[in-house]
């Protein structure tokens, strides 16, 4: 197995009864560990659902309604904490179209961007453009 990351990363290894103990005695740690890999598992098969129904276009524009949604703040303002390169990768496209999507969206005045930092101006338009609703731009309340 091999891997590569692209930014600081930490290592950490854990024995196996470790892990177990830690589980059986705490049944709260549990529960949030499969809180998390529940949501994680819903997040992925989102990604798949992306990466096989929907175009180029549409995948970025759900990606930035997932970098909004995600974020604490109220605002049109979102930062992308992933290089662009590994961006058009996880959305199964090359960096040159990521890159002219990118210059599209700037160009109808949806977007605005400075370095990782991305404004969203017009997110109804920019949805009706590549043929989504807008909502999918919309925090869940609950």
């Amino acid at each position: 197995m091999s891997a590569r990351v692209d930014q600081d990363t930490e290592l950490s290894v854990f024995h196996y009864q470790n892990v177990l103990t830690v589980f059986t005695q705490s049944p709260q740690t549990s529960l949030k560990v499969m809180n998390y890999m529940t949501n994680r598992i819903h997040q992925l098969m989102d990604t798949a659902n992306i990466l096989t129904q929907v175009n180029a276009n549409q995948r970025l524009v759900m990606k930035l309604a997932d970098f909004y949604r995600a974020q604490s703040r109220s605002e049109e303002n979102i930062t992308l904490h992933v290089a662009k390169k590994l961006l058009a990768t996880q959305l199964g496209m090359t960096a040159e179209m990521l890159s002219k999507t990118f210059k599209k969206l700037k160009k109808y005045g949806f977007i605005t961007e400075y370095e990782s930092h991305i404004t969203l101006l017009e997110i109804p338009a920019m949805c009706e453009t590549v043929k989504l609703a807008p909502e999918i731009f919309q925090r869940d309340l609950t």
